[in-house]
């Protein structure tokens, strides 16, 4: 079962870091292609940017759109997968949820994006959704599972964003983007909440295989992890701009994963 966690969860960190849920393909995430038309970017924003950055930032927003996009989907397929393992009711109506929050955070980046250079792209139709992953037949197994996606995606995917971007809310100059972050800050501290609550029933519900599986994956999540970024952004100089740099990624990783490490043990001391 170590082994089982361990290979489970080398898929999830394998590359560069992603946002929170993911939907994901042999270790690859999946993300929507975008068209143009106005069903995700039709909320009014107005930004105080200066214009000779405007055209890369607008870029980099969708990007982060994308991953907000994918992420629903994501979230569906937890919901799926905690109602086929018997999931109390409370972990479903998270799952919704949060859900919804990407729904929303999906709008708020491409309608920023538009408001910084005028065109009106939207995620299109989104069939690399339907691959994304199932859970194993045996219960223990998918229980193992899902307790080791949740501890990836959730507790410290999640974890990351929401302290990276609630940095950028006290960094960033625009006051429309900074609302924007405020909002995502807070959604991610909750669904990385939800992220543990979720590693935790599959723990009482599978016990020890769910433990060596969670210890399995523990043993790969790398010291430390960088996001895919634009050159310009590396070096911290887009934070006015509520784009993260290298610097206080790798900061905030270092902080979660030390954190999650921490509040592993205890669960896995608390099971005995």
């Amino acid at each position: 079962m170590t082994m089982f966690g361990s290979v489970g969860a080398f898929a999830s960190v394998l590359g560069t870091f992603s946002r929170g849920r993911q939907l994901r393909e042999r270790g690859s995430v999946l993300l929507p292609t975008l068209v143009e038309n106005t069903n995700w970017n039709h909320l009014k924003k107005e930004v105080e940017i200066d214009q000779d950055i405007r055209i890369a930032l607008a870029k980099q927003w969708r990007e982060n759109g994308k991953t907000e996009h994918a992420s629903v989907a994501a979230f569906a397929r937890l919901t799926l997968d905690l109602m086929a393992l018997g999931a109390p009711p409370e972990l479903i109506a998270d799952a919704n949820r949060d859900a919804l929050d990407e729904i929303e955070h999906t709008e708020m980046c491409f309608s920023l994006a538009r408001a910084l250079d005028g065109n009106n792209l939207s995620p299109g139709p989104f069939p690399q959704a339907q691959k994304a992953r199932t859970l194993p037949t045996i219960r223990v197994l998918a229980l193992s599972k899902l307790a080791v996606d949740s501890l990836i995606d959730g507790a410290l995917y999640e974890g990351v964003s929401a302290r990276v971007i609630s940095k950028l809310v006290r960094r960033c100059e625009d006051s429309e983007t900074r609302e924007i972050l405020k909002k995502i800050a807070e959604d991610e501290w909750r669904h990385s909440k939800h992220g543990w609550d979720v590693v935790k029933w599959c723990v009482e519900q599978g016990g020890k295989p769910v433990v060596a599986a969670l210890k399995g994956a523990l043993k790969v999540i790398p010291k430390t992890m960088q996001s895919s970024l634009p050159k310009e952004a590396h070096d911290g100089s887009w934070e006015k701009h509520g784009i993260h740099g290298h610097a206080l990624e790798s900061e905030q990783f270092v902080k979660t994963r030390e954190d999650l490490e921490k509040r592993l043990s205890l669960l896995i001391d608390a099971t005995g």
